[in-house]
């Protein structure tokens, strides 16, 4: 397996966050956001080995994002991210003095597009911040400027239809046991959003319902993906997403821990930047 040299930076943004700029003027901002419980860089395994030598461009930012699991509800996630968001786009030299040293002065370096590769919770958190994100641009009649004009998303085992619960925690927590469910839902207020029918993931489906249909395929994934033995989050599809694709053999965890053996998450991955930039050439 060939490393990336790209440097790892500790960023102000987010919980733990880290920036993996790229060596080269960048065009596309990926960015991957973690799920319940998740770390904003050990969750991807080996994700960043592979940002140079498997993805379609090397020449993409990547941060990493990480955000705390408690005691939040999930709107205030996404309302986190959305404002980090919002500052990222606005004026990269946010990201902190170090990272700021990476990106290149002046217009040059204003990234034309953003790509959310998020996993379960995560995927759910992406998707509000834009929807919400959209929803105010349209009330502010700002224009198509803003970073959630420009994202695509990029989903793996996503949260939107609902989490068995017991099964989530079960995932977080190897020794888990029934009678402590209630008690991990104080301490985690976010988990009470994920079950199925929860007024969070209904909104969710009603705001997006609300945009007008030009700006609902803004709030749409461009790739879906499901582990086949996941046994944690519903299926059904969110409205306006496409057909989901499916991986074999791993679970709700291990379907986004690439390695050199496993690389099925990073195909995904790279043909999501290949639908932007166009197929990678010899």
């Amino acid at each position: 397996m060939q490393e990336t040299n790209r440097a790892l930076i500790p960023i102000p943004i987010g919980h733990n966050s880290v920036f993996a700029p790229s060596m080269r003027e960048s065009t596309i901002l990926a960015i991957f956001v973690h799920g319940f419980r998740g770390r904003a860089l050990s969750t991807w395994l080996s994700f960043p080995d592979f940002l140079d030598n498997r993805l379609a461009d090397p020449s993409n930012d990547a941060l990493f994002y990480g955000f705390r699991s408690r005691p939040q509800r999930l709107a205030h996630m996404a309302n986190r991210l959305r404002d980090d968001m919002d500052m990222i786009w606005r004026d990269p030299s946010c990201l902190g003095p170090i990272a700021a040293s990476s990106i290149s002065s002046g217009d040059s370096k204003k990234w034309r597009s953003v790509v959310f590769i998020a996993h379960s919770l995560g995927a759910v958190v992406v998707r509000r911040a834009g929807i919400d994100a959209l929803t105010k641009s349209l009330a502010e009649r700002s224009g198509k400027g803003g970073w959630a004009e420009n994202s695509t998303m990029c989903l793996f085992a996503p949260a939107h239809s609902g989490s068995n619960i017991v099964k989530l925690v079960g995932e977080s927590f190897p020794r888990f046991t029934r009678p402590v469910e209630f008690l991990l839902k104080i301490h985690y207020p976010c988990l009470a959003d994920l079950e199925k029918g929860s007024d969070a993931l209904t909104r969710l489906a009603e705001d997006y319902e609300k945009l007008p249909q030009k700006v609902q395929k803004l709030a749409t994934a461009t790739r879906v993906v499901f582990a086949e033995l996941d046994n944690v989050v519903e299926p059904p599809r969110f409205k306006g997403d496409p057909v989901e694709d499916q991986i074999k053999g791993v679970g709700h965890v291990d379907v986004v821990k690439p390695n050199s053996g496993f690389l099925d998450a990073i195909r995904h991955v790279k043909c999501v930047f290949e639908k932007i930039n166009g197929p990678e050439k010899d």
